[in-house]
């Protein structure tokens, strides 16, 4: 965090800048981008906006040096009214900060203040906290920035006199504007500064060049700020892939499975044929790769049992810690994850778990995560899977088939689906559904789930595999296949939390689950206060590649002894 200064100290090292005559000081952040520029500081500002008289000048020190004939501090460029008319919609509406967001960033606002307000109000809105009076000061006092920002007084004024629909996109729009007035003038300063330092003009050129450009490109979608790639400047390499047709290289791309078909297990087992240095599927050598997981969905320990069961380098293996999940959006912490785990595959599941209160139904806020994902896994040179459900509709249509927005399939370039093989349901299909990479008609690829192995693959489009993919309620064994899975990992799990995953989580019936277990065979016992049902599924069933045949809708429940707790018609409840 950047050392709070108080606004008589902005004001005193502005006037000294003005008696040294150099380039613009960085601004708040110490950012080396090129900065905002000294605005107008925050005791001249918030005087101004409370009608008052700016605070005197702070007396220039005898330097020898000539007085700078710099414009005045309230002549700098900036829209104090615009900037807190944003600070104050955010405030009403949590919705004004992504609005505001996709054009303006810290450094824009003029305002020492306003900078550390938006930054307090960003960090929250990341975590997943509401923003409001209450929250914002409260966090505000805990980072200790109440007089950095002109006291709390000064938080609640930011709603006083607002519009009663705010334009926040027309403030932004003014206060990236009055941004780029001042990047203007710093840069003018620095330019005077180097010419006066006897820098070659061709040296000074190229310097005035590249930071009036990366400007220009900084001002996004304004006037004549679009962002254009010269046909001569843009890559003709081939398209990188881990695995031609069906796995991307460099990008982020989605798998859309029901619950309990297998997507964590197909994307785990792609982890660990790259951990040990084999193209997934083919077997063949390629670059050894680290694997990282972001999961909420499943325990490290059972992802690390999977894994390692899969023949995977553990020390290759990095998975996320559940008790600090990383949030869709903030950028800065997975960045920060791939580049520290080292990672050349990295797995998001799911995207549900991950979104904090971001609305997946809505096409502008999921493009909005998902597109950035893009660039940084070019950047970072990885492969990002991001691993999505799907919903109960029944269709053909593998795009309507995606749950929420049609901006979470069209954001990712390619698309895999795992379903039930309709062949043989004790195997699974990777089969590619809309992508802009792949070529038309790849084979869809099978493999088991217990063990996961690759098992060939089968000439089937997507549309044909859902038209003949029948839902749930017509599939046997469905209820059986998940159990199975959620009980590979050999330990002892609590019948009633697998009950409530089942059904809440699912859409899978009770009476299905028991039956389930009772043809798996799994075994129960009662233990911990209160005899507290537990299953755990048997290791024979466990290390067999079929299982037994796993028929849910044919096969009748176990009558059982009084000490069982698989529980006889009309007393589930008994066995909770």
């Amino acid at each position: 965090m950047s050392q709070s200064t108080t606004p008589q100290q902005d004001l005193a090292r502005v006037s000294e800048w003005m008696q040294r005559g150099g380039p613009f000081p960085l601004d708040a952040e110490g950012t080396k981008r090129p900065a905002p520029g000294p605005s107008v500081t925050d005791a001249t500002r918030h005087a101004a906006a409370k009608g008052q008289a700016s605070p005197p000048p702070v007396a220039p020190r005898a330097t020898g040096v000539a007085v700078s004939t710099r414009p005045a501090l309230d002549s700098l460029p900036a829209n104090v009214d615009a900037e807190k008319a944003i600070l104050g919609a955010v405030l009403l509406d949590n919705a004004a900060h992504a609005e505001a967001a996709e054009r303006l960033e810290a450094h824009d606002f003029s305002l020492d203040s306003h900078r550390r307000i938006w930054k307090r109000m960003t960090a929250m809105l990341k975590d997943g906290h509401a923003v409001d009076h209450v929250t914002l000061t409260n966090e505000l006092l805990r980072t200790r920035e109440t007089e950095a920002i002109g006291g709390l007084a000064y938080v609640a004024s930011l709603t006083e006199g607002l519009p009663r629909r705010p334009r926040v996109d027309e403030y932004a729009g003014i206060v990236k504007a009055k941004a780029c007035e001042r990047r203007l003038l710093n840069l003018v300063e620095c330019l005077k500064g180097r010419i006066g330092d006897g820098e070659s003009g061709a040296a000074i050129c190229a310097w005035a060049e590249k930071e009036f450009r990366a400007l220009a490109d900084a001002q996004g979608p304004d006037g004549n700020g679009l962002h254009l790639l010269r046909g001569i400047d843009i890559s003709s390499a081939p398209i990188p892939w881990i695995l031609d047709d069906h796995i991307p290289d460099r990008t982020v791309f989605g798998i859309h499975g029901r619950p309990g078909d297998g997507k964590t297990t197909a994307s785990i087992r792609i982890g660990a044929d790259l951990s040990r240095g084999r193209i997934p599927y083919t077997g063949k050598p390629c670059a050894v790769r680290n694997f990282l997981i972001l999961s909420n969905e499943d325990a490290p320990g059972r992802i690390r049992n999977l894994y390692e069961g899969m023949g995977g380098d553990l020390d290759r293996l990095f998975v996320e810690n559940t008790d600090d999940c990383w949030i869709l959006g903030d950028l800065d912490r997975l960045e920060r994850a791939i580049v520290k785990a080292k990672a050349g595959f990295v797995v998001i599941d799911s995207l549900a778990s991950h979104s904090g209160k971001i609305d997946l139904n809505s096409h502008a806020e999921t493009t909005r995560i998902l597109v950035p994902i893009r660039a940084l896994a070019e950047r970072l040179d990885c492969a990002v899977a991001v691993i999505h459900h799907l919903n109960k509709l029944i269709t053909t249509d593998h795009i309507l088939k995606v749950s929420g927005s049609i901006g979470i399939t069209s954001s990712f370039r390619h698309n895999l689906h795992v379903i039930p093989d309709p062949e043989n349901p004790d195997l699974r299909l990777a089969i590619n559904g809309k992508t802009n990479l792949a070529r038309y008609g790849a084979p869809a690829l099978k493999f088991s789930l217990f063990p996961c192995e690759w098992k060939g693959e089968i000439a089937l489009t997507i549309e044909e595999a859902y038209a003949n993919t029948a839902s749930d309620e017509e599939r046997p064994g469905k209820a059986a296949a998940w159990l199975r899975e959620a009980l590979a990992d050999g330990e002892w799990h609590e019948a009633r939390q697998l009950q409530q995953q089942a059904t809440q989580g699912f859409d899978l019936s009770r009476r299905g689950i028991f039956r389930a277990a009772d043809t798996l065979g799994v075994e129960r016992r009662k233990a911990g206060f209160g005899g507290r049902a537990e299953w755990r599924l048997r290791s024979a069933v466990r290390e067999t590649n079929a299982g037994p045949e796993v028929d849910a809708e044919n096969s009748p429940l176990k009558t059982t002894s009084q000490n069982e707790s698989t529980p006889r018609k009309g007393s589930m409840e008994g066995a909770l």
